[in-house]
């Protein structure tokens, strides 16, 4: 048996945790399930105490005999839930289905926050969510508009850090484009529609202007709502848009109904 002079958690991710013994500090990565000889610290040597510097990711080891050490913990992981997926409900005007991945240790409740217009998150629900639920359909959304999804978890009486964001558009478009449909005006406006949406949630603002009928849609149109959804992205904190199937030539390129249906996609 080794005596344990001091147990700390990790500030950000309460998964992690560090001891502190007579042979060395011993680290955790599973909320104390398990424990190996740590890679922090003066190595194998009586440690009397460890603690973190107030506001920071910094720990600190007080040896027996060598002195005060201290080691940068930045690296290690947020503890979030993960997997949040949100998409708008087909065929339903007015609701966006939400989704997650169960955490561990197990959440005592959850909480759905959501953003639109550019606003900071805010809860999406009234109350808190069971621990036993990993979804959440959010049915106070309006026609026309992008809204943002994070969540957050309750574990041992503390709240985890946010997910990762996703995004849904509550729109849908006249019809699906297939490699060789015929891109109409109306196609064009109802995705640039989309990407707008995208754009406002995410705070930029667009200058999409309307197609007349019978418009000739350029490359260069598509290639502008790539680069806008990437932009848009970037801004809200999600990785690219999916890989785009071709690169567009602005100049060589025939705009085809897939280049269009891939954007809209990105809109989700």
């Amino acid at each position: 048996m080794v005596p344990i002079r001091s147990i700390v958690r990790h500030p950000r991710n309460k998964n992690y945790l560090w001891a502190a013994t007579d042979i060395g500090i011993y680290e955790s990565q599973d909320y104390g399930a398990t424990w190996a000889t740590s890679a922090l610290g003066p190595g194998d040597v009586a440690v009397d105490g460890l603690s973190f510097v107030k506001g920071s990711e910094a720990l600190l080891a007080a040896t027996h005999g060598r002195g005060l050490w201290s080691a940068d913990t930045s690296a290690v992981p947020s503890f979030a839930p993960t997997g949040m997926t949100a998409n708008a409900v087909v065929g339903q005007a007015n609701s966006i289905a939400i989704h997650w991945n169960a955490l561990s240790p197990p959440a005592t409740s959850y909480q759905v926050m959501r953003s639109s217009d550019g606003s900071a998150y805010a809860n999406a629900t009234n109350g808190l969510i069971s621990g036993s639920l990993t979804n959440y359909a959010d049915t106070n959304v309006i026609y026309g508009k992008t809204y943002l999804y994070k969540v957050k978890a309750l574990v041992s009486g503390v709240w985890t850090d946010l997910s990762t964001p996703d995004l849904a558009t509550v729109i849908s478009f006249s019809d699906a484009l297939a490699s060789n449909t015929f891109i109409r005006a109306l196609d064009i406006n109802e995705t640039r529609a989309a990407v707008a949406d995208v754009m406002t949630a995410a705070g930029l603002s667009s200058s999409f202007g309307t197609a007349a009928l019978g418009t000739l849609i350029r490359a260069s149109d598509i290639t502008d709502l790539r680069q806008a959804l990437t932009n848009a992205y970037a801004k809200i904190g999600m990785p690219t848009p999916p890989t785009f199937a071709e690169t567009i030539q602005v100049q060589a390129t025939t705009v085809k109904g897939s280049h269009l249906q891939e954007v809209r996609d990105a809109t989700k």
